[in-house]
């Protein structure tokens, strides 16, 4: 979505690139986002989704902050490609701990409101481009760089916070509200609140 508002504040204008150079950008970046879901999945299980998910979320954002640095088609390729690598684990990793941690009658509102969440972030996203892009000849820089730099840093941001953290908090006696902050947080796999969710889910059957 980013690199569509972009595209319109001239980024395509500015690195001259054809119309056809411009969908190879956009293409390459689900190569490696297909290739990585898999593995990513398999990893998840293994590392623990409370280091994996931020870590690529920070890594995701850092790229698509880099794309406002390029200054070529070049340059474009190679963010996108990695922008794709860092990004493609992140959705089946969050559906595959979504799944560990609710019942099947309790998940089909969460995953409806993550995906309508993703939605509205897009249908927004070009109201939020149109004020960056008033930002234009700020240090050098040119709108549709700022676009990039601007949106992705509160990613990175929001995931060092989720690695920093230390314990839980807030949650109280909220069984959906531990077990949220407990994969976004720091709790480890085989920690007791996982285990009560596993209890859960039992008395469910």
């Amino acid at each position: 979505m980013n690199i569509g508002n972009a595209r319109v504040a001239g980024l395509q204008a500015d690195l001259k690139m054809s119309d056809y150079q411009y969908s190879l950008a956009l293409t390459i970046t689900y190569i490696p986002y297909i290739a990585i879901e898999l593995p990513a999945s398999l990893v998840v299980k293994r590392v623990g989704p409370n280091v994996l998910l931020p870590t690529m979320v920070m890594i995701w954002g850092l790229i698509t902050a880099l794309q406002g640095l390029v200054t070529s088609f070049g340059g474009l390729l190679a963010a996108r490609f990695f922008l794709g690598l860092a990004e493609g684990g992140l959705l089946p990793g969050v559906m595959l701990v979504m799944s560990q941690f609710y019942r099947r009658d309790q998940i089909q509102l969460r995953l409806a409101l993550f995906f309508t969440s993703a939605s509205l972030t897009g249908a927004f996203s070009g109201l939020l481009a149109s004020a960056i892009v008033g930002m234009d000849g700020r240090a050098g820089r040119r709108g549709w760089q700022w676009i990039f730099i601007l949106v992705r840093i509160s990613c990175v941001h929001s995931s060092l916070c989720f690695l920093r953290t230390n314990k839980i908090s807030n949650a109280g006696g909220d069984f959906h509200g531990c077990i949220c902050a407990c994969v976004l947080l720091h709790s480890s796999p085989d920690s007791d609140v996982i285990q009560i969710s596993h209890r859960e889910r039992e008395r469910s059957h």
